[in-house]
């Protein structure tokens, strides 16, 4: 996750006020180019500690193709509004944030735990109210929210609110101390989002919820380790498995995916096509720490093709 210190922000100024920045963050291999912003906006960037140079116009051009070339991903934004306007939008949009009906910790949380009917759960679903910003973290309320949309206990349109109120609730409105479980909980918010546009009850959207609780999962799992201050592998039955995305081929995603047994000391490295993550405890990794695991491991363990993902259930 982003750490102050693997983060750094160049700038190359435009003329006395306004500048291009560029931010990278080094850990996952991410960037940031804002064209056209008042100078003053690099203090109010979310990392508070961002370490920031000055730089040539023409470096600057450099850096921003290297980062643009190699880093996996990135944003380019063009601000076209001046520090003060910023300011200005940022008081009204407190204002009217002020002036909405505030719904209470204790009713979002009932929402979380779906102990709301569903027209209740309708009427918070919504940005015409303003939620009281709290710790609303409950994995197993979201878990078992979610096994009861698998067992038809629950509709497609009350799923579909809940899974908007979990998304706002986890991109914005939860107030924690420490930035890495803050940027968490925001992979939490992210993955509801992307669940707004293909709820269903067909093979894809059913594979893709799949998909998603074995990611939830994994992100509970990181919770959990920041939390209580631990560094544990994501295990079932001593077997770890990584997996990062590869190519997607027409309607086939192909991952890689390797194996560690670590009772056994044996390992594999496969493809995957479409693997079922239903019941597996799967590693979701960038390239960068799946490569890692393949240094932390690949030379120490013996090499055994018929080590597969489904071996971590027997036991």
């Amino acid at each position: 996750m982003l750490k102050d210190e693997n983060k750094l922000c160049v700038y190359a100024m435009k003329n006395d006020r306004d500048c291009n920045a560029l931010i990278l963050d080094f850990y996952d291999l991410e960037y940031e180019i804002d064209y056209n912003i008042d100078k003053r906006s690099l203090k109010d960037k979310d990392n508070r500690n961002l370490k920031k140079f000055r730089v040539e116009k023409d470096l600057f051009k450099h850096l921003c193709t290297m980062a643009e070339t190699n880093f996996d991903r990135g944003e380019i934004y063009h601000e076209r509004k001046t520090y003060e306007e910023l300011c200005e939008d940022e008081r009204k949009k407190t204002e009217e944030e002020r002036s909405k009906p505030r719904i209470d910790k204790n009713t979002i949380s009932k929402a979380i735990r779906l102990e709301l009917n569903k027209d209740e759960i309708a009427r918070i679903a919504t940005y015409d109210v303003s939620y009281e910003k709290s710790d609303y973290y409950d994995f197993k309320a979201i878990e078992a929210v979610i096994e009861k949309y698998l067992s038809f206990e629950i509709d497609d349109e009350l799923f579909r609110a809940w899974c908007w109120i979990c998304m706002r609730v986890f991109l914005s409105e939860c107030k924690v101390k420490s930035p890495v479980i803050g940027k968490l909980y925001e992979e939490i918010g992210d993955t509801f989002d992307c669940w707004l546009f293909d709820i269903g009850r067909g093979k894809e959207e059913l594979k893709m919820c799949y998909d998603r609780i074995s990611y939830l999962r994994y992100v509970d799992h990181m919770i959990r380790n920041r939390k209580q201050g631990k560094q544990t592998d994501y295990e079932r039955n001593g077997i770890i498995i990584y997996s990062t995305y590869e190519i997607w081929i027409g309607k086939v995603t192909i991952y890689k995916t390797f194996i560690v047994d670590k009772n056994r000391k044996k390992a594999n490295l496969k493809y995957s096509y479409d693997p079922q993550y239903k019941d597996l405890y799967i590693t979701h990794s960038s390239e960068r720490d799946f490569n890692n695991a393949l240094t932390r491991f690949f030379d120490k363990y013996e090499f055994d093709d018929s080590l597969n993902e489904y071996d971590q259930l027997k036991g």
